[in-house]
């Protein structure tokens, strides 16, 4: 992806739920990317331990809020809305950390960008508060694609992967 990369590319802006990309190197053969820092920890971390414990209904509750407030604002060219000063979705008034991931995946999809390794571990905690929010990161596997494109290379790490992947059938509908 990182030949994609434009210092003006919106992957600069911040959007909920995704980590910030804050600059980009290119070496002789490998492309580097630096992203914001997440002092949280994993939500793979957090899930097993609260597993082990037995996770309260209240907590899973917090993981999965959703509500949203609906504002009539513009929408970018990439049909996300935003404020009309930044690129941060602003309509979660009551996000959880799975409205955080649906945001980053969202955003994505709509800047024609697939992740292609979802899974607990990629996605960190931006700090350690209590209503701390949930970041996307490591793209290093990620490719652009059009809508409606089948993308048959397989890729992700195998516990995490679905069948229609690995059957070389996987499309973004």
């Amino acid at each position: 992806m990182g030949k994609h990369v434009r210092a003006a590319d919106p992957l600069f802006l911040p959007v909920i739920g995704l980590s910030q990309l804050r600059d980009v190197f290119f070496g002789s053969r490998t492309v580097y990317l630096v992203m914001e820092l997440c002092k949280g920890g994993e939500l793979f971390d957090e899930v097993t331990r609260k597993a082990q414990r037995g996770m309260p209904e209240a907590t899973a509750g917090r993981m999965v809020r959703t509500t949203r407030t609906h504002v009539n604002l513009p929408v970018t060219p990439c049909n996300v809305p935003c404020t009309p000063t930044s690129h941060t979705p602003h309509h979660a008034t009551s996000r959880g950390q799975v409205a955080d991931m649906f945001s980053a995946l969202h955003y994505l999809h709509a800047k024609g960008i697939a992740h292609r390794d979802l899974k607990l571990e990629n996605f960190l905690f931006e700090d350690t508060s209590a209503d701390k929010a949930l970041k996307l990161i490591d793209f290093g596997l990620s490719k652009t694609f059009t809508p409606g494109e089948v993308l048959r290379q397989v890729v992700g790490s195998a516990y995490y992967t679905a069948p229609e992947v690995r059957m070389g059938s996987q499309s973004e509908g």
